[in-house]
């Protein structure tokens, strides 16, 4: 009887689809010869935040621990949980060890490949001195582990702080208009007088005319400014009577 895999999707926001993870967690079971359990889909869920409830993965746990299936595969680490790398490991390996549920990732499997080698070493019957010194080996890599694992986790950590800290200053930023291009101040008090003298010129030579009196502009920018106030009339500028200010 081929072995039964469950499927979870995650996305963020309500305005992503999940569809585009399912295609490569089907063909993933599939190249694995398994039958697919069930899919669970998550939307618009945080993966972060333990106070954020993801429903579908609270039921694919509680699907795990009745043993309905042997293997639960997401698309990324990331979209499995977001948590703390040590604490995605002490589950992954209770689901491992007392459930017989292991987690893959197609887009990469590092929490399983360590569960298996930790779970090998510590499984080994070696003989005299080596019957001893195999469990300890286990212990002491997934020591090491858990260090790397909790650096890792206090390394994302400062940098979700960092990136906090760098939207809040854009906000502000913005705020103050001090993010992109500054506005161009256009003399359109000037543009029209230089319009009435020369009622020939087109919006090009006006706006020439300006940037060789030290205002910098374009002749899009000073055309959008002034559509409103002036036209052509016969070949000529006229006011517009009423015309935007």
């Amino acid at each position: 009887m081929a072995e039964r895999a469950a499927i979870y999707a995650r996305v963020s926001t309500d305005r992503q689809d999940a569809a585009g993870q399912l295609g490569p967690c089907r063909a993933y079971v599939e190249d694995h010869s398994w039958e697919v359990y069930d899919v669970y889909i998550d939307q618009g869920r945080s993966a972060y935040k333990d106070e954020v409830e993801r429903p579908e993965f609270s039921r694919l746990l509680a699907d795990a621990r009745r043993r309905r299936f042997q293997h639960i595969v997401s698309f990324a680490q990331d979209r499995f949980s977001r948590q703390p790398p040590v604490k995605v490991l002490d589950l992954c390996r209770e689901l491992a060890v007392v459930y017989g549920v292991q987690v893959h990732a197609v887009n990469g499997d590092e929490w399983q490949q360590a569960i298996d080698v930790i779970n090998q070493l510590a499984d080994q019957q070696g003989q005299g001195y080596m019957s001893r010194v195999l469990p300890i080996l286990a212990e002491m890599l997934e020591t090491i582990m858990r260090g790397a694992m909790a650096e890792q986790a206090r390394y994302e950590s400062r940098r979700l702080g960092q990136r906090v800290v760098e939207s809040r200053r854009y906000q502000r930023a913005l705020e103050r208009g001090e993010v992109g291009r500054p506005a161009v101040k256009v003399p359109e008090d000037r543009a029209l007088e230089i319009m009435l003298e020369h009622p020939a010129w087109g919006w090009r030579r006006v706006a020439g005319q300006l940037r060789s009196e030290g205002h910098d502009m374009s002749t899009a920018t000073l055309r959008r400014r002034l559509a409103g106030r002036v036209k052509k009339v016969g070949g000529k500028w006229r006011v517009v009577p009423g015309g935007a200010e």
